[in-house]
């Protein structure tokens, strides 16, 4: 009978017939797996060893731990790498690394790493910055932030901190002095007399004391240490502590991202809370919100600003109150446009009527650094668009880009922008306002005379007078070869319309008549005039024709105009041709 293999050993060790004891051998011992096969040999067996026993036989070092191994010996500088990530919150060392472990280092780091920490002393690196983002941010775009990834968490960071602050007893008052370092664009000439920013109006309205230290020329802003009282008694002051500790950590990240934050899109800005225990009655007046001078004094960089002066998502708590601008926002408004080195500023959906764009249009006139305005969404009317009138019409204004979409612009404001409408505009915006037949009539003809404006956009502006037309006509013919696009949608144009079933030369109740879309795909219908006889349409015919002198408009929109269908499909057919 053959033994299995593992018992080959075992009766090779087994005690004899004598009952003798069994001999005391080991393969662990120095000679004991010779002696084995020396005794098996003779019996003719095989030994078969266990492939651990095997190993532990082989190696050349015999340690009491049966499980320790030279291999699994790490490197001396995988092993520093581990010690500097594993301490890297308490000693952060970048500096003296060489760069490929460097970049190993950056690679295994936490995301959680504290933002004081982080900022300043890991570079604008890929990996750690996108990580991180990613980590925070949901679908995070780097791309729409000077495609870096350290700029992106930045902004994005700020933009959360700003939207959730709440001020406390306004603009957060009781706050020890703090500097904040004056970034004005340039030298300004002010015609505003002894106070040309306002400071003594800023101080009385937020509760602070805003003042120019003579030696570094920086802001000193100085928050009072009296216990606010309200009307019934009240004594906030736990309020104003919560308030210091609020402007405390926003001004502590304010500073942090100061080197990073060039642009701020902010959806949402929470206005000031009441003191606790005031109970808000329905005649009390709107709630201010943030001061901004603090955002210009902090971020010297920051050129683009996007605000809404409102509350997303506030639910069952909804209120009015919570949405809009007050005189004392447009005020801290102007003051920052005065300050910062914005390029472009948007103020959108903040319900912001005359009187504010008039303070907003003071601040704009001495600034010589926006180039792009959105106020669209707002409540501005013809006192407002005469005030942006004088920004556009001050010399050396740089302002470039207008937007006042839905607005309550008439015929006088129209006619006021069409006047003032430098040579540098380059865009002009006026859709969804009322500025009528006569207001309209009379910008286009200014236009005429602009060699500079790109695109115009007149849409949804109650254009149904007979005045309308014959100037559009005048700045097609006449129009600059910067003109390129032109929307005149929602307009009343023409004065009768054509059934849905005309085509181009062919009569609709015709056999095989074919039914063409209002605004189609032209191609193949280049140098197809429309037959014109009965129609009727003589606003389409006008239009065409001055279309046709025109070789530089690729975009011209003129749908639901009551236009027939033959004119648009031939005017379309005219663009395409400038387009190729």
């Amino acid at each position: 009978m053959s033994l299995l293999p593992d018992q080959r050993i075992t009766s090779a060790l087994s005690p004899d017939a004598a009952g003798g004891p069994p001999p005391r051998l080991s393969v662990l011992e120095p000679g004991g797996l010779q002696r084995i096969r020396s005794q098996l040999s003779v019996a003719g067996e095989i030994p078969i060893i266990p492939a651990d026993v095997r190993k532990r036989q082989e190696r050349r070092i015999l340690a009491e731990d049966p499980q320790w191994n030279l291999a699994p010996v790490e490197k001396l500088s995988d092993a520093c790498m581990r010690v500097i990530v594993k301490n890297f919150e308490q000693r952060p060392i970048l500096r003296g690394i060489p760069q490929k472990y460097r970049e190993r280092v950056l690679s295994s780091i936490s995301v959680d790493l504290p933002l004081p920490i982080a900022g300043p002393l890991i570079p604008d690196d890929e990996s750690y910055w996108r990580r991180r983002a990613a980590a925070r941010f949901k679908n995070p775009e780097p791309a729409r932030h000077g495609k870096s990834w350290k700029r992106l968490f930045f902004e994005l960071h700020m933009r959360e901190t700003i939207e959730s602050f709440i001020p406390r007893s306004p603009f957060a008052c009781g706050a020890a002095t703090r500097n904040l370092q004056r970034q004005p664009a340039q030298p300004v000439q002010s015609k505003m007399g002894a106070d040309p920013l306002g400071i003594k109006q800023l101080e009385d309205l937020i509760g602070f004391s805003l003042s120019v230290l003579p030696t570094s020329g920086a802001w000193s802003i100085t928050f009072p240490t009296a216990v606010a009282t309200s009307g019934d008694g009240h004594t906030d002051a736990e309020d104003v502590a919560r308030g210091r500790e609020a402007l405390a950590r926003l001004i502590s990240d304010l500073r942090l991202a100061s080197p990073f934050v060039q642009a701020l899109n902010l959806e949402q800005l929470r206005p000031s809370a009441p003191p606790e225990g005031v109970q808000v009655k329905a005649t009390d007046p709107r709630p201010d919100h943030i001061d901004l001078l603090l955002l210009s004094a902090y971020l010297p960089h920051l050129t683009e600003l996007s605000l809404v002066y409102g509350v997303r998502d506030c639910g069952i708590n909804f209120d009015w109150k919570q949405f809009g601008m007050t005189l004392a926002d447009a005020q801290s408004l102007s003051h920052t446009c005065l300050m910062a080195c914005l390029r472009k500023l948007s103020i959108r959906m903040s319900g912001i009527d005359d009187d504010k764009c008039r303070l907003i249009a003071a601040a704009l006139i001495e600034n010589r650094s926006v180039s792009e305005l959105d106020l669209s969404h707002n409540k501005i009317g013809d006192g407002g668009a005469r005030g942006l009138a004088k920004v556009l019409a001050t010399a050396g204004s740089r302002l470039t880009q207008l937007n006042l979409a839905n607005n309550r612009i008439g015929p006088l404001g129209a006619k006021s922008i069409g006047f003032a409408l430098a040579d540098p505009n380059r865009g002009l915006n006026l859709r969804m306002n009322r500025i009528a037949d006569t207001g309209g009539a009379e910008l286009l003809t200014c236009l005429t005379r602009n060699v500079t404006l790109r695109t115009l956009d007149l849409s949804c502006n109650a254009l149904n007078g007979p005045l309308i037309v014959p100037a559009f006509c005048a700045l097609l013919r006449h129009a600059s070869p910067a003109l390129i696009t032109v929307d005149m949608s929602c307009n009343r144009l023409g004065s009768s319309g054509v059934a849905s079933g005309s085509s181009i030369g062919v009569d609709a109740t015709s056999p095989g008549a074919v039914s063409v879309p209002i605004i189609g795909d032209a191609n193949g219908l280049e140098g197809v005039k429309p037959q014109t006889g009965g129609d009727g349409d003589l606003e389409g015919k006008m239009i065409f024709e001055a279309i046709t002198q025109n070789k530089y408009v690729t975009t011209l929109d003129l749908r639901v105009t009551e236009l027939s269908q033959e004119y648009l499909i031939a005017i379309q057919a005219t663009i395409n041709e400038v387009s190729c």
